[in-house]
C-alpha cells in the first residue's frame, strides 16, 4: 500500500468511485446524512457512486484498458485496508479550512464489519489497533514493519451502513460532529446552499476560500486573473453518456466577476487556438472539450459550463 492512501480516495472520486453496485440506497436528502458526520470545514465533495457506475459513460470507460487499470490499482490500494470498492454506495470528502492534504471520508454502503476487521488482522503488512472514543470503537491501521511506506489511517463505524476514515484526529472530530458536541458540515449554511443547487448530480463540490488562498492561484506561464476576490467555488459533475460540468466562482462584487470572466475567456481562447493549430490528432478530445466551455459573469458570480462526450473522453484516455 502506498503512502498516498487518502489521495487514492480522492482519485476514486474523479474516476467514478467504484466498480460495482452497492446494496444500500443511493445518496439522498442532498447528502445531509453524510454532512452530519463531517466536521465543519472549508470544502466538501459529495459523490453518488451508484449513479456513476450505472451510467453509460462508466460502461464505456471501464472497457478502456488504461482506465480499467487505474481502477484496478485503486481497488488494490483499498484491499490493503480491508475495504472493497464494491462495498461503497456514496461518499463525502471533507477538508478543513487550513489543511487540504488531510481529507476525511464518510462512506455509506453495505459493510461487513466482522469481515473487514478479519481481513485487516490477517494482513501481515499492517497492524490494527483500537481505542474507545465516546462510545465508538476507533480503529487505526499502521505499518507492521518500521520504515514501511504505509500511511496511518483511522476509521470508525457509525452503523452497518456508515463508516468514516481519515487521520485519527479527523475521525474523532467526525464523532464529535455526529454526536452534536461540535458543529458539523450540515450546519454550514454557505456550504449547504452551494451543494443544493443540483442535488441529483453525480458529484457535487463546494469550497470556501479566503483571499490569501484565492490570491495565490497564479501562474507564470498563463495570464490568469486575480482570484483574491473569490470567496466560494462550487459546482457539479454529472454523468450520462458523457460528462456535464458546472462551476461557479462567487466574488465580492459584480465588477470583479466581470473582470475574471473576461480574463478567463482570454486564456480559454488562447488555449483553443494553440491546441487547434498543433494539428495533433491526440488532442482532438481536448480541443472538443475546450470548445464546449462557456464562461460568463452573472452579477457577482462567474458561471462556467462545459461538456465532454463519452467518445471524446475515451479518445483522450487512449
Amino acid at each position: 500500500m502506498k503512502r498516498k492512501m487518502l489521495a487514492a480516495i480522492a482519485m476514486m472520486v474523479l474516476l467514478g468511485a467504484g466498480i460495482g453496485r452497492a446494496s444500500a440506497a443511493p445518496l439522498t436528502q442532498g447528502g445531509n446524512e453524510l454532512l452530519q458526520a463531517l466536521p465543519d470545514g472549508g470544502a466538501v465533495i459529495l459523490v453518488d457512486v451508484q449513479k456513476v457506475t450505472a451510467s453509460n459513460l462508466w460502461s464505456a470507460l471501464i472497457a478502456q484498458g488504461r482506465f480499467k487499470s487505474a481502477v484496478d490499482g485503486i481497488q488494490s490500494e483499498f484491499s490493503e485496508l480491508g475495504v472493497k470498492l464494491t462495498d461503497v454506495n456514496s461518499l463525502a470528502i471533507g477538508f478543513t479550512s487550513t489543511d487540504f492534504r488531510k481529507p476525511l471520508v464518510v462512506l455509506t454502503g453495505g459493510f461487513n464489519q466482522d469481515d473487514l476487521l478479519a481481513r485487516l488482522r490477517g494482513n501481515q503488512k499492517v497492524k490494527l489497533s483500537s481505542e474507545k472514543y465516546k462510545d465508538f470503537d476507533l480503529y487505526t491501521v499502521t505499518a507492521a514493519q518500521p520504515g514501511a511506506k504505509i500511511q496511518d489511517v483511522s476509521f470508525a463505524f457509525y452503523d452497518a451502513a456508515t463508516a468514516v476514515a481519515g487521520p485519527a484526529a479527523g475521525v474523532r472530530a467526525s464523532i464529535d460532529a455526529k454526536s452534536g458536541a461540535k458543529p458539523s458540515a450540515s450546519q454550514n449554511a454557505k456550504l449547504v446552499a452551494a451543494l443544493s443547487g443540483n442535488p441529483a448530480a453525480a458529484i457535487r463540490f463546494a469550497m470556501a476560500l479566503n483571499s490569501g488562498v484565492a490570491g495565490s492561484l497564479q501562474s507564470s506561464q498563463l495570464p490568469l486573473p486575480d482570484f483574491s476576490s473569490v470567496s466560494m467555488v462550487f459546482g457539479t459533475v454529472d454523468v450520462g453518456s458523457g460528462l456535464e460540468l458546472t462551476a461557479t466562482l462567487r466574488n465580492d462584487t459584480a465588477e470583479h466577476a466581470k473582470q475574471i470572466a473576461e480574463r478567463l475567456n482570454g486564456v480559454l481562447e488562447m488555449a483553443r487556438s494553440y491546441l487547434s493549430a498543433t494539428g495533433d490528432p491526440k488532442l482532438v478530445g481536448v480541443v472538443t472539450a475546450l470548445k464546449s466551455i462557456t464562461i460568463a459573469g452573472v452579477d457577482i458570480d462567474v458561471k462556467i459550463t462545459g461538456s465532454l462526450s463519452g467518445e471524446a473522453l475515451a479518445q483522450m484516455l487512449r
